[in-house]
């Protein structure tokens, strides 16, 4: 062998065994992410069933909120005007998307974000900015749009 193929076969394996590193750290990060839109998802439907049922008790808001957060199309829609919040939950994105058209025009997408460690995670808003993991601003802020509550 040359001394040119012997540094070709070297090199070759450093990349072979850099690459596979990199791919053990891609899945990491993958399953991290997985886990973290499963919890995400979980906590948001949590949040908005608690405040479509308390708010539903209010005598101000009378029983209109009917959310529907089991079955496509999942969303929460209003018994009076037939308003309807839409939430799209994407597994493969790691992100849910809240659209409203009225009464007042309103989306929101949070996306599960990994660190810098792979190991962990945050919540972002659709301009990359910190949620801070406060899923329950979020539900509330949706549901002042389907409302038209100004925040």
């Amino acid at each position: 062998m040359s001394e040119q193929s012997k540094r070709l076969a070297a090199q070759f394996e450093q990349s072979k065994n850099k690459q596979q590193k990199n791919d053990a750290t891609a899945l990491q990060r993958e399953r991290v992410l997985d886990e973290a839109f499963v919890s995400m998802r979980l906590e948001l439907k949590e949040h908005l069933e608690k405040q479509c049922e308390e708010l539903n008790h209010e005598p101000q808001i009378g029983n209109i909120l009917v959310p529907n957060l089991g079955d496509d199309p999942i969303g929460i829609a209003r018994r009076d005007s037939g308003a309807f919040l839409s939430i799209k939950f994407d597994a493969n994105l790691h992100k849910v998307t809240f659209n409203c058209d009225e009464p007042a025009r309103f989306k929101y997408v949070v996306e599960v974000k990994p660190n810098f460690n792979g190991r962990d995670w945050w919540y972002a808003d659709k301009n990359g900015s910190s949620i801070g993991g406060h899923l329950e601003y979020v539900a509330q802020e949706a549901l002042g749009a389907l409302l038209q509550i100004g925040s």
